[in-house]
């Protein structure tokens, strides 16, 4: 078996290249997407340049500033991953293909989308709990 082509850390390099082009295409600087994302620059650079793991505490604020779902900014990454792996051959054995990997993100997907909504349920329920509370003592 071949060892994974994509280790966490290469995974990470390729998110924090994806970034950086993101803003550039934008045509934005270090220090614009710094101070939308309310983080000194040199945290931002560190965070560019993938010296650092913190890209994933700031994603949700860097996919508005780049106007951009979660789905768009990964799709490239995937699909450049499937690429590579039939280059290698191993995705023909495992009968892995483009439609497969996005099935099973749209899957994740859903799943993940339930789970907030769960949260959001749970969200509403302590507020009106936390109301009534409230009420209780102005009256």
């Amino acid at each position: 078996m071949k060892p994974l082509i994509f280790s966490i850390m290469n995974i990470n390099q390729e998110i924090v290249n994806k970034i950086k082009f993101m803003r550039k295409q934008r045509q934005l600087s270090s220090l614009d997407v710094a101070e939308k994302l309310n983080i000194d620059i040199s945290t931002y650079n560190r965070l560019e340049s993938g010296k650092t793991l913190t890209w994933s505490r700031y994603f949700e604020d860097l996919l508005i500033v780049f106007d951009m779902s979660a789905e768009e900014f990964f799709q490239d990454l995937i699909v450049d991953a499937i690429k590579i792996k039939n280059r290698e051959g191993s995705f023909e054995r495992d009968n892995l293909n483009v439609e497969n990997i996005n099935s099973q993100n749209h899957l994740v997907l859903e799943k993940l989308i339930a789970v907030y909504e769960e949260r959001l349920q749970e969200k509403d329920l302590i507020i009106a709990q936390l109301q009534q509370i409230i009420d209780k003592f102005m009256k």
